[in-house]
């Protein structure tokens, strides 16, 4: 009945957010490997911080239409985050205790990290998967110290490395603990098997060597967050407030319940500690300290998501060794009834996506049947890299700045804007608007970043256009400007 119990919760909680439209780091994945593996590597070898391995995965789910290929193009990360949660169930039971295995799986299923990045088609899912597998290997050789278990390590850690490379700051942790086990708890043998399992691992990632060169040295074109994180980011990261609510009161209520059930918390193994409480801290700390000090702004939920796995092992921990394993498990399922599996969340899940893609296209589409012919449409790319290259060439050349319009093809003239709102932009603009643009009746701009918004309805009135509609769908915003000559009503409708 839990597990029954737990399917369900996930799939009314995921269900509808694997069923949204592309948002546009999925439209890039889509334009990546919808021509097939062969060419999904050659486009992702050019492409820097994509990984090579996820694409070719990634090109046998991929349909150029359909009602389910976004579904279907989000499977291979379905499977990555059932393999996590299968690692974290093995982990639980063995470090923590019988029982305390389903605590772990339904605090990590439904965390909302967990949600977000289990119903994206990106590498994410898959990453997440390979650092579980490879932490419950690292924590079994520590245990048993058996060449099965080193050998599984190396096969997992390798994967760690070809999905994401952020995400190899998880060996980080993984030095630290068995710092621990060698220096501290002196338990020294065979250390020089798990020296050789990483002289292994390195070895195997030699070919990566000329991609992760790639975005050495493009990495600075790649930033796009540009205000430090403040620290209640952090806190809030490393256990999120709406779970947190539900835990708190779960707590005091199975407390009621139960009396005599509740026991005082047993620690876990030392080491055992050590090793969940770096995998939880130490890179989200680590990659907000580097946002903090310097042009680097990698303190990105999705590159630090792993440490997720960590949190519900230790929830776990703390949950089993409060309430026992039936308890506990009843603790679990009422946290999250309350928080992000709550009714309320289910039915948040129905709405559309923020970032999603297709309902500016549809704002678009609607705007474009009216005026018989469809009307030009500026759009800025969402991708950073996009102020450095040729954000000129729009669809023209690989297109992949504007992956959207790829994924979503439409009838409309793509006029391109970069990421960055640079004089260059304006410059464009404003040439684009005088040349192109004066016969015609209707133009859309569409953005993504409202300091665009008021200088570029100054600039369509001073060529004689007005605002018509502005309309918000979710995070994107569409301007619609017709010709004032025309008779139209200025409103604003917020969808």
């Amino acid at each position: 009945m839990a597990w029954i119990v737990l399917s369900v919760l996930t799939l009314l909680t995921w269900g509808p957010r694997l069923l949204r439209s592309f948002w546009v780091d999925e439209a890039g994945t889509f334009w990546m490997v919808y021509k097939g593996p062969i060419a999904a590597i050659q486009r992702t070898w050019h492409w820097p911080g994509q990984s090579v391995l996820y694409s070719v995965i990634a090109s046998f789910f991929c349909l150029n239409s359909g009602p389910l290929r976004e579904l279907l193009l989000r499977i291979p990360t379905v499977v990555g985050m059932f393999v996590a949660a299968y690692y974290l169930y093995r982990f639980a039971e063995s470090a923590i205790g019988k029982g305390a295995g389903y605590i772990a799986v339904i605090l990590f299923a439904l965390n909302p990290v967990t949600v977000s990045m289990g119903t994206q088609a990106r590498p994410y899912g898959l990453a997440m998967g390979a650092v579980a597998a490879s932490s419950w290997a690292l924590y079994r050789w520590v245990e048993t110290r058996s060449k099965r278990d080193l050998i599984a390590y190396a096969i997992a850690s390798t994967l760690i490395i070809y999905l994401h490379y952020l995400f190899v700051g998880v060996f980080f942790v993984h030095i630290l603990y068995l710092l621990f086990v060698f220096v501290v708890e002196r338990r020294l043998a065979r250390w020089q098997w798990v020296a050789a399992a990483y002289l292994c691992i390195g070895l195997i990632s030699v070919p990566l060597i000329p991609h992760m060169m790639l975005l050495v040295r493009e990495g600075r074109t790649l930033p796009f967050m540009s205000l430090p994180p403040a620290p209640e980011e952090l806190i809030a990261f490393i256990l999120h407030p709406i779970l947190a609510f539900g835990m708190f009161i779960a707590a005091f209520l199975i407390a009621l319940i139960f009396t005599d059930q509740v026991k005082q918390p047993l620690p876990l193994q030392r080491s055992t500690l050590v090793f969940l409480l770096t995998w939880l801290l130490l890179i989200p700390v680590l990659f907000f300290a580097v946002s903090r000090v310097s042009p680097l702004k990698i303190f990105v939920p999705r590159y630090i998501s792993f440490s997720v796995e960590a949190e519900s092992l230790m929830l776990a921990a703390l949950g089993y060794t409060v309430f026992s394993a039936w308890p506990g498990r009843l603790w679990a399922v009422v946290a999250v009834l309350l928080s992000t599996a709550s009714p309320a969340a289910i039915k948040h899940a129905l709405n559309v996506g923020m970032e999603d893609l297709k309902p500016f296209m549809g704002i678009v589409a609607a705007h474009s049947k009216e005026a018989g012919s469809p009307p030009p449409v500026f759009f800025r790319s969402e991708l950073p890299e996009s102020t450095y290259n040729d954000w000129r060439s729009g669809l023209h050349g690989d297109g992949h700045l504007y992956a959207p319009f790829v994924a979503y093809p439409m009838p409309n003239r793509l006029l391109p804007l970069p990421f960055h709102f640079t004089e260059a932009a304006k410059k464009y603009i404003s040439e684009t608007i005088d040349s192109q643009l004066l016969n015609e009746p209707e133009v859309i701009f569409v953005t993504h970043d409202n300091k665009w918004d008021a200088w570029m309805i100054n600039r369509m009135k001073q060529a004689g256009f007005v605002a018509s509609s502005i309309e918000q769908p979710n995070a994107f915003t569409v301007i619609t400007f017709k010709k004032a000559s025309q008779p139209s009503a200025t409103h604003s409708a917020k969808g």
